[in-house]
Parts: C-alpha cells; sequence; structure tokens
C-alpha cells in the first residue's frame, strides 16, 4: 500500500514511513518472544495508520506520511515501555 505513496511522495520520505510504519509490530512480537503478552494499542495503531494512509491518498499531502512515521515511532516506544514494565 505504502509504494503507491511513490507516485505523489519522495522515495525517502516513503521508506520511512513504510520501515516505522513496521516497529509497533515488530516490538510487539519481540516481547511475546521475551514472554510478554502481545503489547496492542499506541496513539497510532493499525487502524491510524490506515486512516493516515487514506488522508494522504485523499489529498496527497505528503506530511501525512511524516505524521505516519513519527506516530509509528511513539507508539513502539509506548508499547516498548509496556513489555519493559510487564518483563520487570
Amino acid at each position: 500500500m505504502l509504494a503507491g505513496c511513490l507516485v505523489l511522495a519522495p522515495p525517502a520520505l516513503v521508506a520511512s514511513a513504510a520501515l516505522a510504519a513496521t516497529l509497533p509490530s515488530w516490538v510487539a512480537l519481540a516481547g511475546a518472544a521475551a514472554g510478554a503478552r502481545r503489547a496492542q494499542g499506541g496513539p497510532v495503531g493499525k487502524t491510524e495508520r490506515c486512516v493516515l494512509l487514506v488522508a494522504f491518498a485523499l489529498t496527497g499531502w505528503a506530511p501525512w506520511l511524516i505524521v505516519l512515521a513519527a506516530g509509528s515511532a511513539i507508539t513502539a516506544l509506548v508499547r516498548l515501555a509496556r513489555i519493559g514494565k510487564e518483563l520487570a
């Protein structure tokens, strides 16, 4: 889905958004592998990421991808903190 953004946004921005969007899932999986419950939720979860992509598709406004990337990174940090507390 993010590859389609290359039509309207610079490749570096699209790549950054794509990589950042995977972070929350990777953190949740790593936490589960370490013995924690699978972390869910956060400020920019899966639903919010989809909404941001729809907003970008409707407007072509590239900063939506910056919001997606930053929000995904924050979500990953929130999940990491939850996992850290659970495993401590």
